[in-house]
């Protein structure tokens, strides 16, 4: 199967999952559709955007996600700088805490940037109208780079690589809505190594606006 065709195929089982629906092994799989049978919804803290000094922040706090890995960190921040010539370039980074057992043999990565062994996963709830510019999938899978935080242990770093990827992930929460977060590995099946429900926050894009402007 062909990596485009996994990722559409990801991305149409994404938009129809059950809320919190978390799979990290194929070993878990019994476990995860055990624990969607039950209805399982893990409870998400905060998940509101936010100022911190000159980013943007958005912090998540889940529990009762299904095992192995019940709680989950997922810290969001979007910053804005300008080139030389005037240009506008946002960057995205996912700190996501713990992150190991999501790691064949769990070896950490390095300090440094790394290209990430899977795919991030970032779509909007519902569909838009088929078009270029309201596509049926709001969203897209994303390639990233990965560092380990020195500071927290078993967090990661990920960052979208493409400008262009970058700024879908932007229009994606500029949306508004609740939001599909996941981590793909294509080499892997199945290929879903993690996937956590989001909360949207309509203020994303005024603020984002506002941060554009303070450059």
């Amino acid at each position: 199967m062909s990596k485009i065709l996994i990722a559409i195929t990801a991305a149409l089982v994404i938009m129809s999952s059950p809320m919190g629906l978390l799979v990290s092994d194929p070993a878990d799989a019994g476990a995860s559709a055990s624990a969607a049978s039950k209805k399982v919804e893990p409870s998400v803290q905060n998940g509101k955007w936010r100022f911190e000094g000159s980013s943007l922040v958005c912090n998540h706090e889940l529990s009762g996600l299904p095992p192995p890995q019940t709680t989950t960190s997922l810290r969001i921040e979007c910053a804005v700088s300008r080139w030389d010539n005037g240009v506008l370039a946002t960057y995205l980074n996912f700190y996501l805490t713990p992150y190991l057992y999501l790691i064949p043999d769990e070896e950490p990565f390095e300090a440094h940037l790394v290209k990430a062994p899977f795919a991030l996963g970032l779509v909007a709830d519902g569909s838009g109208k088929g078009t270029e510019a309201s596509p049926l999938v709001q969203g897209g899978m994303f390639e990233v780079n990965a560092s380990a935080n020195e500071d927290i242990p078993d967090t990661a770093i990920l960052g979208i690589i493409s400008s262009r990827d970058t700024m879908l992930a932007v229009r994606t929460l500029a949306l508004g809505k609740d939001l599909t977060f996941t981590l793909i590995d294509y080499d892997t099946e199945p290929p879903i190594r993690l996937r956590l429900r989001l909360p949207g926050d309509r203020n994303f894009a005024s603020l984002y606006d506002r941060l554009q402007r303070s450059v």
